[in-house]
């Protein structure tokens, strides 16, 4: 059917009306429709929300919003706004902005009323531009009736009854039974939970969660639920805290709140209430002011800060709960105490009616201390659990065990867990280097510059190669001389900020004595190197003792002796950003410069008892295993002695007497004067009488030891600065490290300096010398050191006579022992007669033959030893009586009658005397039978034994001639000996009285002069000292023996006057107080040695009396 296009201006009114109301009908329903939904959507939306956010909370403790990442939220939300934005949409805009028609309009009524309507409607919708329907063949007549019947039947139909309105109803009661639903499970929950069934308070707890529900899900706010519990970590640096992989054990420390305050700038939305945070309107009246100083000690250091910030968990601790503390706050404020304790009562009874308060939900609450705090860790290998350990003042504290890898934990109490915090396994700072610079005494690398002795290497420094040192195991050991400065250089992987050393044992720069505190370190610009350095005094080596300077308590220097030890401890401590340490033990041993070893015996010269005899003339050889040495070097090595005149026996027996006498005269209160002063002057007598005021000493220097030192490499002053500062290696000696007495021709003393001897018509005065050998390193930074023979040589110089008269005692033994030698040789030719008898006749029996043969020639070689040994002692004796300059005729006596034994022993020494060589060329000193000879006979014969035959019969009584002329030149020898015995004794005998008689005369006569000398003069007697030997720049003191006489004065100036001061120096004047002098009989000086050596004279002049020179040799 042709139509066209319908539009209201050709519609009728009464057709229209109906159309247009059905069009505001189907938009109202739209619209409700649409918002019906939407509600259903936000209902069941916050339903969801309830129980996922506020559901999952309460049953799991898990609040999302907390600890889901942002963006499940964001994603949630963004669901959500979707979904409502498609409801709308779609449900609503889409639908209100579709176009309804008026034949659509009339199309929906038509089939909502088909009985009604008979398709009047619609055709009338459709048809009503008549005049253009006419056109098409319609009649006009029948389209108007069809109108007309469309307008009647419309005027009667219900439009608003073509809707299902019972439809939006019940989405009406869907929205509203959500909401209700979720109000109702709330309240059974709240009741349940609370064990109340107050409207009231739910209704504001209802409030509450709908609030941090809509600021969590809707607002994207971090805002947390609240917690039964509020915990907050002590001590946690942030949120991540850093330790060394190898350090201890961490602990987490959290304090438990009671009053919380709510503050949206908290991490979790609340914080613990400060005092502060009370307002009067909080309080229910004015918040009193608390006493800082006595809520300071009540809580003994538990509060810090200003009063206004004392957490109001703590105050009411001090202020109500503990009984100590409100004792000490009563005991501080005396009277004022119990106005502040009512004050505090109501302002906490305030708080408590306010935080019961339903509409202080989120304001102000009072929370329960938790029964149980626990950490829950995680890493990438390992969970754990640990409970922590209430501790007082609401804390809670427990380590993390068994840390291998970082983790991320949260505690937890309740319903409360902390946000997460890191604890990070940082590897400690790894020692990439650790090096050493040492400052070694300079002696022990040079000689002294050219013109200078060793003292000048005092105090002086080789700087050496820097060194790496190990830093494999657990610590870093490495020895040092004593004397050296060191720096210590370690070098790190990472930037440091800080560093400093523990001490252990020792004594570090500026550490407290006694004390392990940390010393602090520079670092150095690098940020990765620290050094620490001992110069000046606190240098490596034992027992030295100075001022150590350090920081005390209050920050002021001070000043304390200290001594350092053989080892010093410590552990180089360095520290990175994070805290984390690496700590390097570092134990440093000194090395101490040994004292010289001195190993000297005397050789040949002869010893008895605890003496060795020698005469005044004397050079005393020295053992060839003698030896002087020190591992870094000597400086000099000297003969030290002293000196003094024996006395007789009867010189001994007068002294003995004197000195008992005094104790015949004890004093006592009845004794007459005499009585009284005898003793004194026997005493006094006693020692004018005494040998020891007589003692001289003297040194020497020891030849061999000046030729090494000789030959030492000597910079010069420029070169040796140039190589303090730098080591370079350098060629030459420059230290004598061994000197060795193996030269009996240069190695020696001569006893013959000393000027003992006397003329030949004089008798020798006994004297004894205690020689020790003396050797002083080069040490002058902290020495020197000192060796010695461990006991003095003691010497006792006799006349010639006297040793010859020892000697003789010697050969009275060798008598004996040839002898012994003529027995085995008489036995040896009885027992060869046997066998040259039983060889002849062959009977006895082989064997026994071979067994008698074999005897004889063993006491052949039994006597050629004892033989052999006499010829050794005469050799020694020759060689004694060369060493002592013993007269030529007595020493080539000895050593004529050595190679007259010699030459029986088969040897063919040269001779002693012009006569005895003349005689060996004339052939008239060849012994008729020699040892040798007669073995080589014997072992022929013993050859044929051995060969199970018997011997030759011309051999065997050849070999038993040879013996017997054996036999008759070893007793020739021994009637020689006898002979020479009995006229050497004889003249020592004689040559002994006399030299006794004439000392002993010498000796009564020189006491007569001493004790005149002692009772008349009255100048004071200073006694003569021995040779003085010194090195370059040495300092020694000298012992003065000094007799003081009758000078009547109390004091005494000496003047001292040098040849040289450039060679020698001294004090130039000397003043001595008889108290000081009285008891010793001496005094002492000090002498010094300059650079210039040779032989020097000290003159030492009394201002009364004759003056006295010493001798000084400098090397």
């Amino acid at each position: 059917m042709p139509t066209t296009p319908t539009t209201a201006d050709r519609l009728d009114p009464e057709v229209l009306h109906p159309l247009d109301r059905l069009r505001g009908t189907i938009r109202r329903y739209v619209v409700i429709e649409g918002l019906l939904s939407a509600a259903i959507f936000l209902a069941a939306w916050f339903v969801a929300a309830m129980v996922i956010d506020f559901g999952a909370f309460k049953l799991l403790t898990w609040d999302w919003a907390l600890d889901a990442p942002a963006w499940l939220r964001g994603v949630a939300l963004t669901a959500g706004l979707l979904g409502l934005a498609a409801i709308v949409a779609f449900r609503i805009a889409r639908r209100l902005t579709t176009e309804f028609t008026y034949p659509a309009l009339a199309l929906v009524l038509e089939r909502r009323f088909p009985r009604v309507l008979g398709g009047r409607l619609i055709t009338a919708v459709e048809l009503a531009d008549i005049e253009a329907q006419e056109k098409y063949g319609y009649s006009k007549d029948l389209i108007r009736e069809t109108i007309r019947e469309a307008r009647e039947r419309v005027g009667t139909v219900p439009a608003s009854d073509v809707f299902d309105w019972g439809r939006l109803r019940k989405l009406a009661g869907i929205a509203v039974g959500l909401v209700l639903a979720v109000v109702l499970v709330g309240y059974v929950s709240y009741a349940f939970t609370a064990k109340s069934l107050n409207p009231y308070r739910y209704g504001w707890k209802l409030a509450h969660v709908t609030g941090v529900l809509a600021e969590r899900d809707v607002l994207m706010m971090n805002t947390a639920w609240p917690r039964r519990a509020h915990l907050e970590l002590v001590g946690f640096p942030g949120d991540e805290l850093r330790i060394g992989k190898d350090a201890a054990e961490p602990t987490v420390r959290t304090k438990a709140y009671r009053w919380v305050v709510a503050d949206r700038a908290a991490p979790m939305g609340w914080r613990p209430m400060r005092w502060a945070d009370i307002t009067p309107a909080l309080a229910g009246g004015d918040v009193p002011t608390l006493p800082d100083a006595a809520f300071r000690a009540a809580a003994e250091g538990g509060l810090s800060g200003e009063p206004a910030e004392w957490p109001v968990d703590q105050v009411m601790a001090v202020g109500m709960e503990d009984a100590a503390s409100r004792a000490k706050l009563s005991e501080k404020l005396g009277e004022a105490y119990l106005p502040l304790q009512a004050d505090l009562e109501r302002v906490f009874l305030a708080l408590e009616e306010q935080a019961g308060s339903p509409s202080m939900g989120r304001t102000l609450r009072k929370l329960d201390l938790p029964a149980r705090v626990s950490l829950a860790y995680a890493g990438q290998l390992k969970t754990g659990d640990v409970t922590l350990a209430p501790l007082p003042n609401q804390e809670y504290a427990a380590p993390v065990p068994d840390l291998k890898e970082s983790v991320r934990f949260v505690v937890r109490a309740d319903d409360f867990r902390t946000s997460p915090r890191d604890i990070t396994l940082v590897p400690p700072p790894v020692f990439t280097k650790l090096v050493r610079t040492e400052y070694q005494p300079a002696y022990l690398h040079h000689a002294p510059p050219a013109g200078e002795g060793y003292p000048a290497l005092a105090g002086l420094r080789q700087t050496m190669p820097e060194r790496p040192l190990s830093l494999t195991g657990d610590r870093t050991l490495f020895p040092v001389p004593a004397g050296t400065e060191l720096v210590l250089t370690a070098t790190t992987d990472i930037d440091l900020t800080a560093a400093y050393l523990a001490p252990k044992v020792g004594v570090l720069p500026w550490a407290v004595p006694g004390s392990s505190a940390p010393v602090p370190l520079d670092i150095a610009a690098d940020r990765r190197t620290v050094s620490v350095e001992f110069r000046g005094d606190y240098r490596f080596g034992a027992g030295r003792t100075f001022g150590h300077h350090y920081l005390d308590a209050d920050g002021w220097v001070r000043v304390e002796p200290v001594s350092t030890p053989a080892v010093f401890e410590f552990d180089l401590v360095v520290e990175q950003a994070d805290g984390v340490k690496a700590r390097r033990p570092v134990v440093v041993q000194v090395v101490e410069d040994a004292p010289p070893v001195v190993e000297v015996a005397p050789d040949v010269i002869r010893k008895v008892g605890t003496n060795y005899l020698v005469t005044a003339r004397a050079k005393i050889p020295f053992n060839p295993e003698s030896f002087v040495k020190d591992d870094q070097g000597l400086s000099k090595v000297t003969f030290d002695l002293s000196y003094w005149a024996e006395d007789s026996d009867i010189g001994r027996a007068m002294r003995t007497q004197l000195a008992l006498r005094p104790l015949l005269y004890m004093p006592a209160p009845s004794h007459t004067l005499p009585v009284v002063v005898a003793p004194a002057f026997h005493a006094v007598k006693f020692r004018e009488l005494d040998k020891g005021d007589s003692r001289k000493t003297a040194s020497f220097g020891l030849r061999q030891f000046f030729d090494v030192a000789g030959g030492l490499r000597h910079d010069t002053p420029a070169d040796f600065k140039k190589h303090l500062g730098a080591w370079v290696d350098r060629e030459g000696q420059y230290a004598v490290k061994r000197v060795e007495l193996k030269s009996p021709d240069r190695d020696f003393f001569d006893v013959d300096v000393l000027k003992l001897g006397v003329k030949t018509s004089e008798v020798q005065t006994r004297y004894r010398i205690d020689l020790t050998v003396t050797a002083t390193d080069t040490n002058y930074d902290g020495g020197p050191k000192t060796g010695a023979t461990q006991e003095p040589i003691r010497l006792l110089v006799v006349s010639e006579g006297d040793l010859l008269a020892e000697i003789n005692k010697e050969e009275e033994t060798f008598a004996a022992r040839l002898d012994d030698a003529l027995a085995k040789l008489a036995a040896g030719r009885r027992k060869w007669e046997y066998v040259r008898t039983a060889n002849s006749g062959m009977t006895g029996g082989l064997d026994t033959v071979r067994v008698r043969a074999q005897d004889a020639t063993q006491d052949v070689a039994k006597a050629k030893d004892v033989v052999g040994s006499i010829v050794r002692e005469y050799r020694r004796i020759h060689t004694e009586c060369k060493v002592n300059d013993v007269t030529p005729v007595t020493r080539d006596r000895f050593g004529t009658f050595a190679n007259r034994v010699d030459r029986v022993m088969g040897e063919n020494p040269p001779g002693v005397t012009e006569e005895e060589r003349r005689q060996i060329a004339a052939g008239q000193l060849a012994p008729k039978a020699t040892f040798p000879a007669a073995e080589k006979k014997l072992d022929t014969v013993l050859a044929d034994y051995a060969k199970e035959k018997w011997g030759d019969a011309a051999q065997v009584s050849d070999a038993e001639v040879t013996l017997a002329a054996l036999e008759a030149e070893v007793r020739v020898i021994r009637t020689a000996l006898g002979e020479l015995q009995t006229k050497e004794r004889l003249r020592a005998m004689l040559a002994s009285v006399i030299e006794q008689r004439r000392r002993l005369q010498d000796e009564m006569r020189g006491w007569r002069i001493k004790v005149e000398e002692g009772l008349t003069k009255k100048e004071p007697e200073l006694l003569p000292l021995g040779p003085v030997f010194l090195a370059k720049g040495e300092t020694k003191r000298l012992r003065q023996g000094l007799n003081w006489r009758l000078f009547d004065k109390d004091d005494l100036t000496v003047r001292v006057t040098t040849s040289d001061a450039e060679g020698v120096s001294a004090p130039a004047m000397i003043r001595l107080n008889f108290e000081d002098v009285s008891l010793t009989n001496a005094f002492e000086y000090e002498v010094r040695a300059g650079t210039k050596v040779g032989d020097f004279v000290l003159t030492l002049t009394p201002e009364v009396g004759d003056p006295v020179q010493v001798r000084v040799q400098v090397k």
